[in-house]
């Protein structure tokens, strides 16, 4: 992985990423530049990105962004560049490849994945539907967008046979014993004296 960063000022890694650009060749990076104070790069190349700033309505924002936080990965090949997006989990994820489909297959942590150029994140944002309360900062390795089910309650149902309880009680007497719980692993062998 090489991590182009000429004229580009920061001192560690972002880690609040908004919106990676996995393609054929190179992953893009892209943090919603136009919000203050957040990580950003622009998915063009390095030399393209001074002139894009130019003609945006909030120039002086994302120049500021890209000064503090912008970079570009270069990745070897489409299997480094989806690891690298595995690990960073980003909260928009644009793929933007030969084949979007396949390498959708392979992201297990993005919050929002938007499937071929004209499919981008503000797609998502206004008019396509699916909700806008992503997991940022990575958490996308561990949370979801917030969904219907995020207000449902829920609860377990655990049933069991005396067949299939005998198969495993020992187990569970030993789980509870281990964990010095011992009316838990009674609760259990009272059933089969």
């Amino acid at each position: 992985m090489v991590l182009v960063s000429d004229g580009v000022k920061f001192q560690v890694p972002v880690r609040a990423m908004k919106i990676l650009f996995p393609s054929s060749e190179v992953v893009f990076v892209s943090v919603q530049p136009e919000n203050v104070q957040e990580p950003a790069i622009l998915p063009l190349g390095a030399l393209e990105v001074d002139a894009f700033v130019k003609i945006l309505s909030r120039k002086e924002i994302i120049q500021k962004s890209l000064d503090n936080y912008g970079y570009i990965l270069v990745a070897d090949n489409m299997e480094e560049a989806i690891d690298t997006v595995n690990a960073i989990a980003s909260e928009h994820m644009e793929i933007v490849t030969a084949d979007p489909f396949h390498v959708m297959t392979k992201i297990r942590n993005a919050g929002a994945i938007f499937i071929g150029e004209y499919s981008s994140e503000p797609l998502g944002d206004y008019f396509a539907g699916p909700n806008h309360v992503l997991p940022t900062n990575g958490t996308a390795k561990f949370f979801s967008a917030l969904s219907v089910d995020d207000f449902i309650k829920k609860s377990s149902i655990i049933s069991y046979s005396r067949e299939a309880l005998e198969k495993v009680h020992k187990d569970i007497e030993q789980f509870a014993e281990c964990e010095k719980l011992t009316a838990h692993a009674n609760s259990i062998r009272v059933r089969f004296e």
